[in-house]
Protein backbone atom coordinates (compact mmCIF):
# COMPACT_ATOMS: atom_id res chain seq x y z
CA UNK A 1 0.00 0.00 0.00
CA UNK A 2 1.48 3.53 -1.18
CA UNK A 3 2.13 5.94 1.81
CA UNK A 4 0.32 9.18 1.95
CA UNK A 5 2.90 12.04 3.00
CA UNK A 6 0.56 15.54 4.59
CA UNK A 7 2.73 18.32 4.56
CA UNK A 8 1.53 20.60 7.52
CA UNK A 9 0.40 24.01 6.40
CA UNK A 10 3.43 25.26 8.69
CA UNK A 11 6.75 24.05 9.38
CA UNK A 12 7.24 22.94 12.57
CA UNK A 13 10.14 24.78 13.55
CA UNK A 14 7.86 28.35 12.89
CA UNK A 15 5.18 27.02 15.58
CA UNK A 16 8.27 26.43 17.94
CA UNK A 17 9.64 29.81 17.37
CA UNK A 18 6.41 31.43 17.90
CA UNK A 19 5.54 30.08 20.85
CA UNK A 20 9.19 30.88 21.70
CA UNK A 21 9.30 34.81 21.02
CA UNK A 22 5.82 34.57 22.12
CA UNK A 23 6.09 33.68 25.70
CA UNK A 24 9.38 35.90 26.12
CA UNK A 25 7.23 38.56 24.95
CA UNK A 26 4.63 37.49 28.04
CA UNK A 27 7.22 37.34 30.30
CA UNK A 28 8.70 40.68 30.03
CA UNK A 29 5.29 42.51 29.01
CA UNK A 30 4.79 41.22 32.80
CA UNK A 31 7.52 42.91 34.06
CA UNK A 32 6.69 45.49 37.12
CA UNK A 33 7.24 49.32 35.85
CA UNK A 34 10.28 50.75 37.59
CA UNK A 35 10.39 54.66 38.07
CA UNK A 36 13.47 54.96 35.35
CA UNK A 37 12.56 56.59 32.16
CA UNK A 38 13.86 54.70 28.69
CA UNK A 39 15.56 56.94 26.98
CA UNK A 40 16.74 54.80 23.14
CA UNK A 41 19.89 56.97 22.79
CA UNK A 42 21.29 56.61 26.04
CA UNK A 43 21.15 52.78 26.51
CA UNK A 44 24.95 51.74 26.29
CA UNK A 45 24.80 47.95 27.34
CA UNK A 46 22.33 44.71 26.35
CA UNK A 47 21.49 41.28 25.71
CA UNK A 48 19.73 39.61 23.05
CA UNK A 49 17.77 36.84 21.06
CA UNK A 50 16.60 36.75 17.77
CA UNK A 51 15.63 34.43 15.57
CA UNK A 52 15.72 34.68 11.67
CA UNK A 53 13.82 33.05 8.92
CA UNK A 54 14.44 32.48 4.94
CA UNK A 55 11.17 31.00 3.29
CA UNK A 56 12.93 29.26 0.25
CA UNK A 57 16.57 29.06 -0.70
CA UNK A 58 17.74 27.73 -4.29
CA UNK A 59 20.03 24.58 -2.97
CA UNK A 60 17.13 22.78 -1.32
CA UNK A 61 18.13 19.09 -2.43
CA UNK A 62 21.79 20.10 -2.67
CA UNK A 63 22.55 18.59 0.72
CA UNK A 64 22.21 14.94 -0.39
CA UNK A 65 20.92 15.27 -4.17
CA UNK A 66 24.81 16.03 -5.93
CA UNK A 67 25.94 12.45 -4.02
CA UNK A 68 23.34 10.27 -3.68
CA UNK A 69 23.36 8.63 -7.08
CA UNK A 70 23.14 9.82 -10.49
CA UNK A 71 19.55 10.52 -12.09
CA UNK A 72 17.50 9.69 -9.17
CA UNK A 73 14.59 11.69 -7.99
CA UNK A 74 13.49 12.75 -4.66
CA UNK A 75 10.10 13.11 -2.81
CA UNK A 76 11.00 15.63 -0.56
CA UNK A 77 13.15 18.81 -0.17
CA UNK A 78 14.37 21.63 1.98
CA UNK A 79 11.77 24.28 2.27
CA UNK A 80 12.87 27.17 4.60
CA UNK A 81 15.88 27.98 6.45
CA UNK A 82 15.71 29.19 10.65
CA UNK A 83 18.51 30.39 12.84
CA UNK A 84 18.40 31.36 16.35
CA UNK A 85 21.03 33.65 17.73
CA UNK A 86 21.85 35.34 21.53
CA UNK A 87 24.33 38.10 21.83
CA UNK A 88 25.27 41.07 23.47
CA UNK A 89 24.99 44.97 22.68
CA UNK A 90 27.23 48.06 22.91
CA UNK A 91 25.71 51.41 22.16
CA UNK A 92 28.43 53.94 20.85
CA UNK A 93 26.02 56.42 19.86
CA UNK A 94 25.68 56.73 16.02
CA UNK A 95 27.07 52.87 15.95
CA UNK A 96 25.72 49.76 17.77
CA UNK A 97 28.30 46.94 18.02
CA UNK A 98 26.85 43.63 18.28
CA UNK A 99 28.62 39.93 19.31
CA UNK A 100 26.76 36.61 19.12
CA UNK A 101 26.71 33.24 18.37
CA UNK A 102 24.12 31.58 15.27
CA UNK A 103 22.86 28.26 14.77
CA UNK A 104 21.14 27.75 11.58
CA UNK A 105 19.18 25.29 11.20
CA UNK A 106 16.42 23.98 8.88
CA UNK A 107 13.81 21.27 9.99
CA UNK A 108 15.88 17.81 9.64
CA UNK A 109 14.12 16.02 6.20
CA UNK A 110 13.18 12.14 7.41
CA UNK A 111 12.11 9.34 4.83
CA UNK A 112 13.23 10.52 1.96
CA UNK A 113 12.65 8.95 -1.00
CA UNK A 114 15.56 8.19 -3.72
CA UNK A 115 14.13 6.29 -6.60
CA UNK A 116 14.80 5.96 -10.71
CA UNK A 117 14.06 9.12 -12.06
CA UNK A 118 12.33 6.74 -15.29
CA UNK A 119 10.70 4.15 -13.41
CA UNK A 120 10.28 5.51 -10.10
CA UNK A 121 11.91 2.29 -8.87
CA UNK A 122 12.53 3.42 -4.82
CA UNK A 123 16.43 2.42 -4.37
CA UNK A 124 16.25 3.92 -0.42
CA UNK A 125 15.07 5.96 2.03
CA UNK A 126 17.17 8.68 3.81
CA UNK A 127 17.05 11.35 6.49
CA UNK A 128 18.84 14.42 6.01
CA UNK A 129 20.17 16.98 9.06
CA UNK A 130 22.41 20.53 8.48
CA UNK A 131 23.47 22.72 11.16
CA UNK A 132 25.61 25.79 10.66
CA UNK A 133 27.44 27.46 13.49
CA UNK A 134 28.43 31.16 13.48
CA UNK A 135 30.17 33.19 15.78
CA UNK A 136 29.78 36.59 14.16
CA UNK A 137 30.37 40.64 14.62
CA UNK A 138 28.41 43.31 13.53
CA UNK A 139 27.47 46.78 14.04
CA UNK A 140 23.95 48.98 13.52
CA UNK A 141 24.35 52.50 11.88
CA UNK A 142 21.73 54.04 13.56
CA UNK A 143 19.74 56.22 10.65
CA UNK A 144 17.41 58.07 13.17
CA UNK A 145 16.67 57.64 17.11
CA UNK A 146 13.88 58.31 18.97
CA UNK A 147 12.98 58.35 22.64
CA UNK A 148 11.70 55.28 22.28
CA UNK A 149 12.32 54.12 18.64
CA UNK A 150 15.41 53.76 16.60
CA UNK A 151 15.75 52.76 12.36
CA UNK A 152 19.00 51.45 11.53
CA UNK A 153 21.13 49.68 8.84
CA UNK A 154 23.17 46.23 10.12
CA UNK A 155 26.46 44.54 8.19
CA UNK A 156 27.74 41.45 9.54
CA UNK A 157 30.51 39.01 9.20
CA UNK A 158 30.91 35.27 11.06
CA UNK A 159 33.07 32.19 10.25
CA UNK A 160 30.37 29.55 9.57
CA UNK A 161 31.06 26.06 10.03
CA UNK A 162 28.48 23.43 8.67
CA UNK A 163 27.24 19.98 9.52
CA UNK A 164 25.78 17.67 7.00
CA UNK A 165 24.62 14.16 7.98
CA UNK A 166 22.92 11.87 5.77
CA UNK A 167 21.58 8.02 6.42
CA UNK A 168 20.90 5.32 3.86
CA UNK A 169 18.83 2.66 4.43
CA UNK A 170 18.66 1.05 0.90
CA UNK A 171 15.76 -1.75 -0.35
CA UNK A 172 16.74 -4.61 -2.32
CA UNK A 173 16.17 -3.23 -5.93
CA UNK A 174 18.97 -0.19 -4.03
CA UNK A 175 21.08 -3.26 -2.97
CA UNK A 176 21.20 -4.54 -7.09
CA UNK A 177 21.31 -0.79 -7.95
CA UNK A 178 24.36 -0.05 -5.95
CA UNK A 179 26.26 -3.44 -5.31
CA UNK A 180 29.53 -2.34 -3.28
CA UNK A 181 27.35 0.20 -0.90
CA UNK A 182 25.84 -1.24 2.21
CA UNK A 183 23.64 1.07 4.48
CA UNK A 184 25.54 3.94 5.62
CA UNK A 185 25.73 7.27 7.17
CA UNK A 186 27.84 10.29 6.07
CA UNK A 187 28.94 12.97 7.88
CA UNK A 188 30.34 16.11 5.68
CA UNK A 189 31.36 19.32 6.68
CA UNK A 190 32.97 23.14 5.48
CA UNK A 191 34.26 26.14 6.93
CA UNK A 192 33.46 29.30 4.99
CA UNK A 193 33.03 33.24 6.25
CA UNK A 194 29.80 34.63 5.81
CA UNK A 195 27.78 38.19 5.53
CA UNK A 196 24.73 39.92 6.49
CA UNK A 197 23.12 43.19 5.37
CA UNK A 198 19.83 44.22 6.85
CA UNK A 199 17.93 47.65 8.13
CA UNK A 200 15.53 47.49 11.21
CA UNK A 201 13.54 49.12 13.14
CA UNK A 202 13.51 48.85 17.15
CA UNK A 203 10.93 50.09 19.57
CA UNK A 204 10.12 49.93 23.44
CA UNK A 205 7.88 47.10 24.41
CA UNK A 206 8.31 47.35 28.22
CA UNK A 207 10.65 49.13 30.74
CA UNK A 208 13.95 48.53 29.61
CA UNK A 209 12.75 46.06 27.03
CA UNK A 210 12.93 46.65 22.94
CA UNK A 211 11.68 44.33 19.97
CA UNK A 212 12.45 45.02 16.43
CA UNK A 213 12.14 43.29 13.06
CA UNK A 214 14.83 42.77 10.22
CA UNK A 215 14.72 42.39 6.45
CA UNK A 216 17.92 41.58 5.14
CA UNK A 217 19.89 39.29 3.00
CA UNK A 218 22.76 36.54 3.65
CA UNK A 219 25.69 35.50 1.70
CA UNK A 220 26.55 32.42 2.74
CA UNK A 221 28.11 29.75 -0.18
CA UNK A 222 30.04 26.74 1.17
CA UNK A 223 32.09 25.84 -1.67
CA UNK A 224 33.75 22.96 -0.43
CA UNK A 225 33.29 20.49 1.91
CA UNK A 226 34.84 17.45 3.18
CA UNK A 227 34.20 14.03 4.78
CA UNK A 228 34.38 14.03 8.73
CA UNK A 229 34.78 10.19 9.02
CA UNK A 230 36.03 6.86 6.51
CA UNK A 231 32.89 6.43 4.75
CA UNK A 232 31.76 4.22 1.55
CA UNK A 233 29.31 5.76 -0.30
CA UNK A 234 28.29 5.97 -3.50
CA UNK A 235 31.94 7.39 -4.58
CA UNK A 236 33.31 5.04 -3.06
CA UNK A 237 35.56 4.30 -0.19
CA UNK A 238 36.38 8.14 1.07
CA UNK A 239 39.09 8.41 3.92
CA UNK A 240 38.36 10.79 6.86
CA UNK A 241 39.52 14.62 5.43
CA UNK A 242 38.61 13.56 2.11
CA UNK A 243 36.86 16.00 -0.34
CA UNK A 244 33.03 15.49 -0.29
CA UNK A 245 32.50 15.01 -4.03
CA UNK A 246 29.65 14.76 -6.54
CA UNK A 247 27.99 11.67 -8.34
CA UNK A 248 30.69 12.38 -11.18
CA UNK A 249 33.20 11.46 -8.35
CA UNK A 250 35.75 14.93 -9.51
CA UNK A 251 33.21 17.59 -8.49
CA UNK A 252 33.52 19.12 -5.32
CA UNK A 253 30.45 19.39 -3.09
CA UNK A 254 28.82 22.63 -2.63
CA UNK A 255 25.82 24.04 -0.28
CA UNK A 256 24.43 27.32 -0.56
CA UNK A 257 22.35 29.11 2.05
CA UNK A 258 22.13 32.74 0.62
CA UNK A 259 19.01 34.43 0.68
CA UNK A 260 16.20 37.25 1.80
CA UNK A 261 15.41 37.04 5.53
CA UNK A 262 12.93 38.30 8.15
CA UNK A 263 14.41 38.27 12.04
CA UNK A 264 12.81 39.28 14.77
CA UNK A 265 15.09 40.49 17.93
CA UNK A 266 14.08 40.77 21.77
CA UNK A 267 16.83 43.12 23.57
CA UNK A 268 17.02 43.85 27.01
CA UNK A 269 18.89 46.72 28.07
CA UNK A 270 20.98 47.08 31.37
CA UNK A 271 22.26 50.26 31.58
Amino acid sequence: MRKIYFQPLLPKSFIVNFIFFLSAVLFFSATPAHAVVFDMGKEKFGSYLRSSYLPSWQGATDPFAQSSGANLAFNDQFTNLWSYEFGFLINAGKVTWRVGLEVLQPPTLSNVSGKDAASGTVYYTMNSQITVYTPKIGFEFNLKTWKENRLWLCAEGGYSTITVQNNYNFTAAGNTQFPGVANFREVVGGTQISYAVAMGFETLMSDSTTISMELGYRMMDFASMTETNSVTNFQGNQAGGAKALRNDGVTNRDINLSGSFVALNLRIWVY
